[in-house]
């Protein structure tokens, strides 16, 4: 019954409440603080939507999409930091995998057992 989902919720959920004080509601959070698997089970869903089950590494979830913000009421800088962060992921990545390119390895298969 969707109408008891946040009493099911709270009593089944297994969030540590140290963790999270709202337990289980984990608020707004932006993507990349979010598990793939998660993220990708929310993404584009409506308020009120509750997804099938699905599993991340912390085990099986089920979620009800209490809330979506639209861009204008996003921290701004929360994300020009996580955009920072992903781009200078993507230097970084590419500067390795150019290394990587260029590097010259050699096996010695002698001492290969």
């Amino acid at each position: 019954n969707p109408q008891n989902f946040d009493a099911i919720a709270r009593k089944t959920s297994q969030l540590s409440v140290d963790i999270n004080p709202n337990n289980p509601d984990i608020g707004y959070q932006p993507a990349r603080q979010l598990s793939p698997e998660y993220f990708q089970a929310i993404k584009g869903k409506s308020v009120g939507t509750i997804v099938a089950p699905f599993r991340t590494q912390f085990g099986f979830n089920i979620v009800k999409v209490t809330g979506v913000k639209k861009y204008s009421e996003i921290d701004k800088d929360l994300y020009n930091a996580i955009i920072f962060d992903i781009r200078k992921q993507k230097i970084i990545d590419n500067y390795f995998a150019k290394l990587t390119d260029r590097a010259k390895i050699k096996v010695n298969e002698k001492l290969i057992k």
